[in-house]
C-alpha cells in the first residue's frame, strides 16, 4: 500500500552542482572538483580559517559545561548582533534579525515574510544561483527573470525598466558581491544610481550576502547595503557565515529586516519567531557561538585571515587572467565564482581528464589548490585544442 502511494511521485531532478560534485567523487583519485563554493586547502580539503578553530577549541571547553537546552527562536544574541554590525556598521539600529540555517535558509525566512506583505511578484536579473529559483517558485511567487549583463557586464538598464513597469510592490533579489556565478558586480556608481531610482518607491529588496569579505573586502562588501540603508529603500538581507567563516557544514546565517522604529523591529522579530516555528523552530546554535566568539575574542584576527583569503582567490583568478588573457571578459571580476567560455564537447573533455565544472562552464575558483592550478591550465588548453 505504502509502496503504491509513494509510485505517484514524478522522477525528482538533481541538484545540478552537487550532482556534479557527486560525478567527480566517484572519479576516484586525481579529480580536480571545480564545482561546490568551498574553499579548498593545499591538500583539496575543505579549508578552515586558524582563528574560527581557535574559537571551536574554547567553544569545545564551554560544550563541558552546557546544559544543550533549546536555543531562543531568534538565535544567539551575541551572533545576531555582532552580525548585525558586520553587515550595517554605525546603522544597525532597529533591525530585525533572526538566525538561520545557512544563507539559504536567510533567503528563504526572508521570502516567507514576503508572502506575508502581500507582495507576490519578485524580479530576478539572469544568470544567478541556481537555487534561488528553486526558492522563489517553492513558495508560488510570479517570477520575472530579466537581464543582469548587457555585453558582458552587469547592468541596471533591464532591472529598472521593470522596477518603472510593476504594476504593484515587488521585490526585487539582487546578490551583493561576488556574483554567483558570473563574479562581476555592479559598480558603485550602478549601486548609487540604482538607490537613487529606488528610493520613495515601495518595492522590497532583497539582498543575498554570501560573501562579504571575500569580493573587495569587508568593509567595501558592505558598502551598497549601507548606501540602500542610508536611503531609507525598503530592505532585506541574506547572509552567510558559511564562506567567510568558513563553517559551510554547521550551516549558519541571518536574515534581516530594516525596520522604521523599535516598535516595527519588535513587530517584525515576532513574525520572523513564527515563520521559522514553521520550517524548523530554531536553527542550529554551534556556528552561531563560533561567529560570535570570532567577533568577541579574534576579530582582528579574523579579518587579517580573511583578507589572505580574498587575496589567494585574487592571485588564483590573476594567475588564469595571464594563462588565458582572450578569457578576460570573464576573468575580469571578484569572489570565487567565474564562468569559462567554454563549449559543452571542452566541458566534456575536461571530465575525462578529471577536471569538472558545470555545464555552464562555472568554476570555483578558490576550489583549484594553489599546486594544482598549472595542472588546471594545463587541462584546459587541451580542451580547447581537441
Amino acid at each position: 500500500m505504502t509502496s503504491s502511494l509513494f509510485s505517484r511521485l514524478a522522477p525528482a531532478s538533481s541538484d545540478p552542482i552537487f550532482a556534479i560534485a557527486a560525478e567527480a567523487k566517484a572519479a576516484g583519485a586525481g579529480v580536480i572538483d571545480a564545482t561546490v563554493g568551498m574553499m579548498l586547502d593545499e591538500t583539496g580539503e575543505p579549508f578552515a580559517l586558524p582563528c574560527v578553530r581557535d574559537a571551536f577549541k574554547e567553544l569545545t571547553r564551554q560544550y563541558e559545561k552546557s546544559d544543550f537546552a533549546y536555543p531562543s527562536l531568534l538565535g544567539e544574541s551575541a551572533f545576531r548582533s555582532a552580525t548585525i554590525r558586520l553587515i550595517f556598521g554605525d546603522q544597525s539600529q532597529n533591525v530585525a534579525s533572526i538566525a538561520t540555517t545557512g544563507g539559504t535558509g536567510a533567503v528563504m525566512l526572508n521570502l516567507k515574510l514576503l508572502k506575508l506583505l502581500q507582495i507576490s511578484d519578485i524580479i530576478m536579473p539572469v544568470p544567478t544561483w541556481p537555487n534561488h529559483r528553486r526558492l522563489i517558485s517553492s513558495l508560488g511567487f510570479s517570477v520575472r527573470e530579466v537581464s543582469y549583463l548587457k555585453r558582458g557586464n552587469p547592468s541596471i538598464h533591464a532591472i529598472t525598466e521593470a522596477l518603472s513597469t510593476a504594476s504593484a510592490p515587488c521585490a526585487l533579489l539582487l546578490q551583493v558581491c561576488g556574483h554567483n556565478p558570473t563574479g562581476k558586480d555592479f559598480k558603485t556608481t550602478q549601486w548609487q544610481e540604482l538607490t537613487a531610482f529606488l528610493r520613495d518607491k515601495d518595492h522590497m529588496i532583497l539582498l543575498d550576502f554570501a560573501y562579504q569579505g571575500l569580493a573587495q573586502g569587508i568593509e567595501e562588501d558592505a558598502e551598497p547595503i549601507r548606501l540602500l540603508r542610508s536611503a531609507g529603500v525598503p530592505l532585506l538581507v541574506a547572509w552567510s557565515a558559511s564562506k567567510n567563516h568558513t563553517i559551510y557544514g554547521l550551516r549558519t546565517g541571518l536574515a534581516c529586516a530594516v525596520a522604521g522604529d523599535s516598535g516595527q523591529k519588535d513587530e517584525l522579530e515576532q513574525h520572523f519567531k513564527i515563520l521559522t516555528r514553521e520550517v524548523h523552530s530554531a536553527a542550529p546554535v554551534t556556528g552561531q557561538q563560533i561567529v560570535a566568539l570570532v567577533q568577541e575574542r579574534f576579530q582582528d584576527q579574523w579579518r587579517v585571515e580573511l583578507a589572505g583569503a580574498q587575496e589567494d582567490i585574487h592571485r588564483k583568478r590573476a594567475r588564469l587572467l595571464q594563462a588565458f588573457p582572450v578569457w578576460s571578459p570573464a576573468l575580469e571580476g571578484t569572489g570565487l565564482y567565474t564562468r569559462l567560455p567554454l563549449s559543452s564537447d571542452q566541458i566534456a573533455a575536461l571530465k575525462r581528464a578529471k577536471v569538472f565544472l558545470l555545464d555552464d562552464g562555472r568554476i570555483n575558483i578558490a576550489g583549484i589548490s594553489t599546486g594544482r592550478m598549472e595542472e588546471f591550465i594545463e587541462k584546459c588548453k587541451r580542451s580547447i585544442a581537441s
